[in-house]
């Protein structure tokens, strides 16, 4: 497979990959120096919508596995997915001034249980797609016929 058809493929997934990263690695402390919410409040939000995403992939493959849409199983997900994304990231890094603590940590609870439920929407049936798109099934067993190979 050529570099630049690999390049295209990620292409899209740039801007996910991002996101989750700088949410992953960063949200935590920005919350807690930020936006003033005790870091122990927050981890916990944190863990937990970790914990509902590890849950709601699956589900949502299973579902995905079974849509029948116009737009093809998958990408009907991926657009459903596209703009709750976006809102939930919003809210979770921009939240309304004036929110008591208590309000201020059940909106970025909100926003981010939002995330771990609509970025698998996305992520789940974009990473399923390239078998679907192959005309060949050498393509989409390709990894384990050069693992077989290399034996």
């Amino acid at each position: 497979m050529r570099l630049s058809l690999v390049a295209a493929w990620a292409a899209p997934a740039l801007p996910l990959t991002f996101a989750v990263a700088l949410l992953s690695t960063y949200y935590v402390k920005f919350g807690a120096d930020v936006l003033g919410v005790a870091p122990g409040a927050l981890g916990v939000l944190f863990g937990l919508s970790r914990v509902w995403e590890g849950l709601a992939s699956p589900w949502i493959g299973f579902f995905s596995d079974r849509t029948r849409s116009g737009l093809g199983r998958r990408r009907s997900w991926m657009l459903a997915g596209s703009l709750p994304v976006a809102l939930a990231l919003v809210m979770v890094w921009a939240p309304p001034d004036g929110l008591s603590e208590r309000a201020l940590l059940g909106w970025l609870g909100m926003g981010l249980f939002g995330v771990a439920t609509a970025m698998p929407c996305i992520d789940v049936p974009r990473l399923a797609l390239p078998a679907e798109l192959s005309q060949r099934s050498l393509d989409r067993t390709r990894l384990f016929v050069r693992i077989r190979s290399s034996c």
